[in-house]
């Protein structure tokens, strides 16, 4: 374990063909001035890549992501690019993952705010953004059992805009999005998802499925420009009832409270929550959740889903 804080780039960096057999874990890096962790696979040559149980801020800084996570179009998705069971507090702008087939699981993204710096695009306070700009390529990631909470922006933004690679064929499912959007520009009013097409093609073929997605007071949580501007805002119901659409799969996604021990910080489930067995099996490879009790991330402390599936981070056993 070791501690990093205080620079004006990245905190750990690395890219091109070297990129093989690197394991980034255990460390509390803070207060960058690009990125906490930045992976840019330029070539299709890198592999074995794991960034794992690292807690990630940015409290002191005007911008700094936790985690830029590229891989540019031809990145081969077969060669293992992990991010799991990491913490990320206040950072001052979103987790970016544009690289083909990787894997984005149990992670808890809490509370990234929208940077103060005036030369920073408004809005980058949300908790993921997955854009394919600069011929990054946002194809084939599992976005999977995360807590997204209490950002500024949205929990989730997908970007297509002209000329930028298509985020097709990702899979979002059992991740709770809870209470973002608290301070979304542009006239929003509290979304935890935006699929966005800035005058590009449509964005087609992903997967949202058993994911909770919540806002107190705020009954239309989902913003899809769908070149309609009558269902561009649309409720939880009316996100599934999409299923089919643009080769999207959408199923059983809900709209309730999670009911965590603690809305700010505790993250894990009291036995009423909705989310306790209404995931979607994942498999062995993925079953690893996190115990409530653990002391994560230090002496991280997991525990097979079992039988039925939770939704978000965390086994109650």
């Amino acid at each position: 374990d070791f501690i990093v804080f205080w620079g004006i780039e990245d905190g750990i960096s690395m890219g091109g063909s070297g990129t093989t057999n690197w394991h980034i874990y255990r460390n509390t890096i803070k207060d960058y001035g690009h990125s906490c962790i930045n992976v840019d696979i330029n070539t299709g040559t890198g592999s074995n890549i794991e960034i794992y149980e690292n807690f990630l801020s940015a409290e002191n800084v005007d911008y700094c992501r936790a985690i830029g996570f590229d891989g540019v179009v031809g990145a081969n998705p077969t060669n293992s690019f992990k991010v799991y069971r990491n913490k990320i507090y206040k950072t001052k702008t979103n987790i970016q993952l544009n690289c083909p087939g990787l894997e984005f699981y149990y992670n808890i993204i809490d509370s990234v705010v929208n940077s103060p710096n005036p030369q920073a695009a408004q809005g980058i306070g949300r908790g993921l953004d997955i854009s394919g700009y600069s011929s990054r390529s946002p194809t084939n990631m599992k976005i999977y059992n995360n807590v997204i909470a209490n950002c500024e922006s949205e929990g989730l933004r997908i970007n297509r805009s002209t000329g930028y690679t298509e985020a097709t064929g990702n899979e979002f499912i059992n991740n709770i999005f809870f209470n973002n959007g608290n301070e979304t520009p542009f006239g929003f009013d509290g979304p935890q998802i935006i699929i966005a097409e800035n005058g590009a093609t449509l964005t087609l073929g992903n997967t949202f499925r058993n994911n909770l997605l919540y806002k107190a007071g705020v009954t239309d949580r989902i913003f899809y420009d769908s070149r309609n501007a009558s269902n561009q805002f649309m409720t939880i119901a009316e996100m599934n009832a999409r299923n089919g659409v643009n080769n999207d799969v959408i199923v059983s996604n809900i709209s309730e409270d999670p009911v965590f021990v603690d809305n700010d910080e505790d993250f894990s489930l009291q036995p009423i929550s909705p989310a306790l067995g209404n995931g979607y099996d994942l498999g062995d490879s993925y079953d690893e959740a996190l115990l409530p009790a653990s002391t994560w991330p230090d002496g991280v402390t997991t525990a097979d889903q079992g039988a039925i599936w939770n939704i978000g981070a965390y086994t109650n056993e």
